[in-house]
């Protein structure tokens, strides 16, 4: 699932849906926002690989 796609019209004038943020992308975006807002945060590597992995247990708990 998709978040914010955009419509696109192809070649043939035909309409669709496509790209956007994956669900994961977009929790780990708001997890990320959170995080830099620390002080203690050691790299934004770091933060990065944090929120991804935040956002992984958000995805595990929404399927459970």
């Amino acid at each position: 699932m998709n978040i914010f796609p955009e419509r696109v019209v192809d070649d043939k004038g035909e309409a669709k849906i496509e790209g956007g943020l994956t669900l994961r992308d977009y929790f780990a975006a708001h997890a990320l926002a959170g995080i830099v807002t620390r002080d203690d945060i050691e790299s934004v590597y770091s933060a990065a690989q944090k929120a991804y992995r935040l956002a992984d247990i958000m995805l595990e708990t929404r399927n459970q």
